[in-house]
């Protein structure tokens, strides 16, 4: 069924339809180049209009307005002008008023409905199920359904942000939740500006309302570090032409169609053909976060760098010896609102980490799409995640505790070269979507990893941990007298807290 509800004269979708009939690329591929490329010109007006001129510098909050009402102007540039699609903005605007309205009710009855960001989450993850369902009937489908997970991320965390503000025990809350308790609600232009700023529309990363009116009502004019948002840019370009290229010399067909490759050579196919996939990612988050870096959103005052709005770290993924540090380095926003918002949430509700580790993984997988790939990777990857709890309790022990350093760099080599290999066997359900083609692929190797995750759990109870014990006290030998006197202070002090 062709897309419906989209402007019959636009201007701008029909110019760029028609630039590429010339190019002959995807549009879906089209329309993302022209947001990620553009921003950076609407970036440049933003930083003439608010930075160099100082639009409206005499009266602060009417430079507020200014600013807001740009960063929504551009965000429905993107959806309306460009992609042209109505049925998008409705979706995404009705969907934020709706969460808007409740969570307004809520913080103005101090939490009445205690459970609320709860019933939220069951909204946005039935919203977004219906939206990759019904990917056809909106225009520019795919690139939309894009824009509309990032979004759930976003209303959800806002959710709980404001919830927080109510909370009797601030102790109950992280260090992590009380920094984005919201303390003033917001009005409708504020929210909506944060709901569509175009420098995360499509791609995201997603981030807490808190970080933007800050950045908005800041800009973080004092930053004390070098500007990354060239050298992102940078690293950007070189993993998307990377990615266009050698997709093409490596697809993943080869793993489905040829039989004749040796056990080794498939295993590193898995593992090669997973990095140029994610090369994709790479390049356009990378990008993504650039432009929020180059009009300084994503600064961090307190620790000095850029590091609120981050999605991957390359090198940390690449170079991860077990699931749980590749985990942390990828899709971090994601991780993010998954480990806070989801995971922790219902930890604090019911002591059962099983369960919460079971709910997580399902609101992931749901989250992703109704591909039943997203199912075989995300059910697998909680398989990953168990063995790699058993590793890290009964078998790293005996290697990191104090040994030789070349058996120790053994280890780390042998875990650095499994650990890649088996999220090269874990992605592909993930890149080819369907059960036919996932089951083929792995049966292609053998079901290997999955065989060895099976293997670890039968001999599980069998398993002993180290009883090399490390050090418990390090004595500190201090001769310098008033060194001493200023320690001691100190730990009399300490001392004092801790009984009171």
């Amino acid at each position: 069924m062709s897309a419906v509800f989209h402007i019959s004269n636009n201007v701008v979708n029909d110019f760029v339809l028609k630039q590429n009939k010339h190019l002959n690329l995807p549009h879906e591929i089209l329309f993302f180049a022209i947001i990620l490329i553009s921003a950076y010109f609407f970036n440049f007006i933003y930083l003439l209009l608010f930075k160099f001129s100082r639009l409206g510098s005499k009266k602060s909050n009417v430079q507020v307005v200014f600013k807001q009402i740009y960063v929504l102007f551009v965000g429905l540039f993107y959806i309306i002008g460009v992609l042209n699609s109505l049925v998008g903005f409705y979706l995404m605007f009705f969907s934020s008023l709706t969460v808007y309205l409740s969570t307004m009710y809520n913080y103005k009855n101090s939490n009445k409905i205690k459970m609320l960001p709860w019933y939220i989450l069951l909204f946005l993850i039935a919203f977004v199920l219906f939206c990759h369902v019904k990917v056809n009937l909106i225009q520019n489908g795919e690139i939309l359904t894009g824009a509309l997970m990032v979004l759930v991320i976003k209303l959800h965390e806002f959710s709980w942000n404001c919830q927080d503000n109510y909370i009797s025990n601030t102790d109950k809350l992280s260090a992590f939740q009380k920094d984005r308790v919201i303390t003033e609600f917001p009005n409708l232009l504020e929210f909506y500006s944060y709901v569509f700023f175009y420098g995360t529309l499509i791609t995201g990363p997603a981030f807490e309302y808190k970080i933007f009116i800050k950045w908005i009502k800041s800009d973080n004019n004092n930053q004390k570090v070098k500007n990354p948002s060239l050298w992102k840019f940078i690293k950007g370009l070189f993993f998307l032409v990377s990615f266009f290229k050698l997709s093409e010399q490596y697809p993943v067909s080869n793993l489905i169609d040829e039989n004749n490759y040796t056990l080794m050579k498939k295993f590193f196919l898995l593992y090669f053909i997973g990095m140029i996939f994610r090369f994709k990612y790479y390049g356009a988050w990378s990008i993504a976060e650039s432009l929020c870096n180059m009009v300084q959103l994503g600064y961090d005052s307190t620790s000095n760098n850029y590091h609120l709005i981050k999605n991957v770290n390359v090198r940390g993924f690449e170079l991860a010896q077990n699931v749980k540090r590749a985990l942390e380095n990828w899709n971090e926003s994601t991780n993010l609102w998954l480990k806070n918002y989801v995971y922790i949430r219902f930890i604090n509700v019911n002591k059962n980490p099983t369960l919460a580790s079971l709910i997580t993984f399902t609101v992931s997988a749901s989250w992703h799409g109704t591909h039943a790939g997203y199912y075989l990777t995300f059910v697998t990857g909680s398989f990953y995640q168990t063995a790699g709890k058993i590793i890290r309790r009964f078998v790293r022990p005996h290697f990191t505790v104090p040994t030789s350093s070349t058996v120790k760099l053994i280890y780390d080599f042998i875990t650095l070269i499994i650990t890649q290999t088996a999220f090269g066997y874990l992605v592909m359900p993930f890149i080819v979507l369907n059960i036919k083609d996932s089951i083929a692929i792995w049966k292609s190797v053998y079901f290997i990893p999955h065989l060895l995750i099976i293997t670890l759990q039968i001999f599980k109870p069998f398993l002993k941990k180290t009883s090399v014990k490390l050090p418990s006290k390090v004595e500190v030998t201090i001769k310098d007298d008033d060194l001493k006197s200023i320690l001691k202070d100190k730990f009399d002090y300490e001392d004092k807290q801790k009984k009171d």
